[in-house]
């Protein structure tokens, strides 16, 4: 198994370009090819907020203290995952909702959760967006236009953005959804023959055992010369 590490671009449907972080650039041909690059969090842009130290998922899992309050951007499952989290671990909570609580899904589930979220003291902003934030060096200031919030900590968890961008899969004719997250069918191909796509970066709901799951058969699949069938049920 040779590792490379850098950048890699498509230079058409039998091999890639990699640029090396020793400067150097290589050219690898394939026979099939994997695509993996998985997603980033999605940051909504919002006045002000890439100018304050905002958490992602990432910064709020790995600190080790717990604010006093925390404001919460979001309603998906990370969002309200990380926001019950530190409301049981000491933390004064606020979500801001843009519209309900996990809105894609049953709106008796939203409801549900709003309920057991208020009762466990935690406020739950529903229909509400910041159209300000500013950070003063002590407290994030959130204007939503119809009152000012202020936490300790802030936490953005707007969902994620699959990782495609300077891949150069448009100019290979690899078709993209309108979050330009890969499409794949049961198969995990894509719509370029050879090519293959698994995990966060393709259209398959983003849960850690989808990724896991299609990851695991997208490698068998190249051993099996692309054949066999996957399919993501609960």
């Amino acid at each position: 198994i040779t590792a490379l590490r850098g950048e890699a671009r498509f230079k058409d449907a039998r091999s890639l370009i990699v640029s090396a972080t020793d400067g150097d650039e290589h050219t690898v041909s394939f026979d099939r090819c994997l695509i993996a690059t998985g997603a980033s969090p999605a940051i909504p842009p919002i006045p002000g907020l890439k100018d304050t130290p905002y958490w992602t998922s990432s910064e709020a899992l790995a600190s080790d203290a717990i604010p006093m309050s925390l404001a919460v951007i979001g309603s998906s499952a990370v969002a309200l995952e990380l926001a019950q989290a530190f409301a049981r671990l000491g933390s004064h909570v606020t979500i801001l909702a843009r519209h309900t609580l996990l809105y894609r899904e049953d709106p008796l589930v939203g409801e549900a959760l709003t309920q057991v979220f208020r009762g466990e003291g935690i406020e739950v902003r529903e229909h509400t967006l910041a159209k300000q934030i500013a950070y003063d060096g002590l407290e994030f200031v959130l204007h939503t236009g119809r009152e000012e919030l202020r936490a300790e900590r802030l936490l953005v968890a707007a969902g994620r953005t699959p990782n495609t961008q300077g891949l150069g899969l448009e100019g290979m004719g690899v078709a993209l959804n309108e979050r330009g997250a890969i499409r794949v069918d049961r198969t995990l191909r894509t719509s370029v023959p050879g090519i293959f796509a698994a995990g966060d970066c393709t259209d398959l709901p983003q849960f850690v055992y989808v990724a896991a799951a299609a990851r695991g058969n997208g490698s068998r699949q190249h051993g099996r010369g692309g054949r066999g069938r996957w399919t993501c049920r609960s």
